[in-house]
């Protein structure tokens, strides 16, 4: 699939008076894909991942065992950056809604990052982003398939 295609599948619209402010197709082509991404950038992780399963239909999560891990850090890291570390309503649903378990943790605790923590953190981000650079390659370039396996290994 390409981006083309993948654009193409857009909802996106431009207004008449838009459209003719732009130089050219190319602009307004780029400022669909600008809007299409920063809509899905502003969604939750699993909203995201909802995108690219239907968008290059993949089931992404299928068998991924750290998947409820990697929604638990993606949520305590909004609650750093909003709210400094306390926790809210939103991330025990978020979190138990993806079955990770939260434990003892309630409403206005204030978590932390020991080490450990945040090693682990890292290890779980960085598969997801591996195994998802991995998968969109090789049903983006089949041609690359070998390629793609070898960079893998």
């Amino acid at each position: 699939m390409s981006s083309s295609e993948i654009l193409n599948g857009s909802d996106r619209t431009i207004t008449f008076p838009e459209l003719v402010a732009f130089d050219s197709i190319e602009s307004a082509r780029n400022h669909v894909v600008e809007k299409e991404v920063e809509s899905i950038l502003r969604e939750s992780h699993a909203d995201q991942f909802d995108w690219l399963e239907k968008k290059f239909k993949l089931p992404l999560r299928k068998d991924l065992s750290i998947w409820s891990d990697f929604i638990e850090v993606t949520e305590r890291r909004n609650l750093f950056v909003h709210s400094g570390g306390q926790v809210s309503g939103q991330y025990l649903k978020v979190c138990q809604s993806h079955k990770f378990d939260t434990g003892k943790t309630s409403k206005g605790d204030v978590l932390a990052v020991s080490p450990d923590y945040f090693s682990k953190a890292y290890g779980i981000v960085f598969e997801i982003g591996v195994k998802l650079a991995h998968v969109l390659w090789r049903k983006l370039m089949p041609e690359e398939r070998k390629r793609a396996d070898q960079n893998m290994n």
